[in-house]
């Protein structure tokens, strides 16, 4: 593996405190399972999602969509257990 670059370690939750070390590959030398996609736009949720769709079928149709979410939906989800806890 060919290293491009250093980052500091990444804290990847408001939640947990803790960061963590990190390391960043190539795609293509270490394919994930999935990828996470986020997107800003000026639109409604419901038109953002039609674009978004479109724009990735346009790089790869037969690229499979799924779980696809506005992000104060994904935000809600992330700390709904805190909810439950902190009542």
């Amino acid at each position: 593996m060919t290293i491009v670059g250093v980052v500091d370690d990444v804290h990847y939750s408001w939640i947990e405190k803790q960061d963590v070390p990190t390391i960043y590959g190539p795609f293509r030398q270490a394919p994930p399972y999935y990828t996470t996609i986020h997107a800003a736009n000026p639109w409604r949720p419901a038109a953002a999602h039609l674009l978004v769709r479109e724009q990735i079928a346009a790089v790869d149709p037969d690229l499979p969509l799924y779980n696809i979410k506005p992000m104060d939906g994904l935000i809600t989800e992330s700390i709904i257990g805190i909810a439950y806890v902190a009542r």
